[in-house]
């Protein structure tokens, strides 16, 4: 009698890979009971996390926290993620356990759905994950380990490609986006899913039919992100950053012509001249077999793909340019809605998404 033979399925091998890659990264330090702390963390989001969990810990409704900035309405803050599910770990566990689960879910997410995506686009499983490298441990998501609502915001991107024409899971992310406490991410995370179903558009491509998907989504997800955005946009239009910061402000932290090179990692600048804690905003880095592999496929992809998807990357590098630059200075002077961003080099996520297809 002959057996039946087993196959794995692609998709679990796929997660084992980035569970066991995720584990080699940051699975020494979890073991000695640490996690990543720098940063912002230190001192914003330490104090976001923990205040809600000791406020429930002592039999109150975590809405208002006295101690936060002479008091905060926690709901009213975004950046908390009061109401992200996610969240519950820091009511589960103690606080470094818990950040560590919160990071290690958030670059399982970030990779597997990229996965998942680029094999909607019909590419090989070898091909799909090594996309999801690319997206989940590139220099943009691990330099976001302490910022934790950047994080949790990016991870869910490559979703929104991957339901790009079905509104109730599109919806779904995009309130969970918004949960996660970065809105402001949400544009450029969509106008990156624009630019990729457009250049992996088929027969039935329709503009009309995209735009009406996403207007459905984006009501559905209001609603169901109704508890944290209400609050948070009456907060937002009290704020003095409601109408943008100002442009010295607005364009700290940009690139220059030669830190270019960051994208394709620290050895390129050379390593005496990277420094992460400082210049974290640079950490773009592809590594070299990913920009080998990016560069790679655009020379393999069809030419109306590739001029595609190398204008929307080209002009994610010219906005991340700056004050260093007289075009992307200019774009920086006229553009207002770029004054609600904060820093140039916070805008290389846009790009992600086009490099891993």
């Amino acid at each position: 009698m002959n057996a039946e033979r087993r196959h794995v399925a692609p998709e679990a091998v796929i997660a084992a890979v980035l569970a066991a890659a995720i584990a080699a990264l940051l699975g020494g330090a979890w073991a000695r009971g640490l996690s990543v702390f720098w940063s912002d963390l230190t001192y914003l989001h330490h104090g976001w996390r923990a205040a809600p969990a000791m406020i429930v810990a002592a039999g109150r409704a975590p809405l208002w926290e006295p101690s936060l900035y002479f008091g905060m309405p926690m709901a009213g803050s975004m950046q908390g993620g009061l109401f992200y599910p996610a969240t519950v770990f820091y009511y589960l566990f103690g606080f470094a356990t818990a950040t560590a689960l919160f990071q290690a879910m958030h670059l399982f997410t970030a990779g597997w759905l990229c996965a998942l995506w680029l094999r909607s686009c019909r590419l090989s499983w070898g091909a799909s994950l090594g996309g999801a490298f690319l997206f989940a441990f590139g220099g943009v998501m691990i330099a976001r380990l302490p910022f934790l609502n950047h994080l949790a915001t990016l991870a869910w991107a490559p979703a929104l490609a991957l339901f790009f024409r079905r509104p109730v899971p599109l919806a779904l992310t995009l309130a969970l986006m918004v949960l996660a406490g970065y809105p402001t991410f949400i544009p450029g995370c969509a106008a990156a899913a624009w630019v990729a179903a457009y250049a992996a558009r088929s027969k039935g491509w329709s503009w009309r039919a995209g735009a009406g998907d996403w207007a459905k989504a984006g009501l559905l997800a209001g609603v169901l992100a109704a508890a944290q955005l209400l609050p948070g946009l009456e907060l937002a239009s009290r704020s003095r950053r409601s109408s943008g910061v100002g442009l010295a402000e607005a364009l700290t932290w940009g690139f220059a012509p030669g830190d270019l090179l960051q994208w394709i990692g620290p050895l390129a600048l050379g390593i005496k001249n990277f420094h992460p804690a400082i210049d974290w905003t640079m950490c773009v880095y592809l590594g070299l077999a990913g920009a080998l592999a990016a560069a790679y496929g655009a020379s393999v992809l069809p030419r109306r793909r590739a001029l595609v998807l190398g204008a929307a990357i080209a002009a994610v590098v010219v906005l991340t340019l700056g004050a260093s630059t007289a075009l992307s200075s200019m774009l920086w002077r006229v553009l207002p809605p770029l004054r609600l961003v904060r820093y140039p080099g916070n805008l290389a996520y846009i790009a992600m998404l086009p490099l891993a297809l």
